[in-house]
């Protein structure tokens, strides 16, 4: 008489089944879009870091090629002469200083009789503080 019970309980139990998987499922769709949403997020900021990067490796480019060409520029201003380099003024003429042509640094001459010398590189000139004038009248 109670041979439809198993297959009532079954059914029941089915029934919940079914609702704690559609209530699992329904958990996992909301899971996914949220999922979805971060993945837009994210690839709208990679999209701006990739834009920034380009933009600052443009400006980065710029930067280099302006500094090159400032030192290229600053390279021009000085004169190899005599063992040492000398700065051109900007209306003609040169500066009175007499710079290291390893270091670009200025020379010291003491007391104008002995050579000139780049102190931090050692390097040593044929004239003395004496001469100077002499020396800069040769300039080219």
């Amino acid at each position: 008489m109670l041979e439809w019970l198993p297959t009532v309980l079954k059914g029941i139990g089915d029934s919940k089944l079914a609702a704690i998987l559609r209530e699992q499922v329904s958990l996992l769709e909301l899971q996914c879009d949220q999922a979805i949403g971060e993945r837009d997020v994210l690839a709208t900021k990679l999209a701006q870091a990739k834009a920034k990067i380009e933009l600052l490796e443009s400006d980065n480019a710029q930067l280099k090629a302006e500094l090159d060409d400032s030192q290229r520029k600053a390279d021009d201003d000085l004169v190899p002469f005599k063992g040492a380099l000398w700065k051109r003024k900007p209306g003609g003429g040169y500066y009175d200083d007499v710079l290291c042509r390893e270091c670009h640094q200025p020379m010291v001459s003491s007391h104008g009789v002995l050579s000139f010398v780049c102190v931090p590189c050692n390097v040593r000139v044929n004239f003395t503080g004496k001469q100077l004038a002499e020396v800069m009248r040769g300039l080219p």
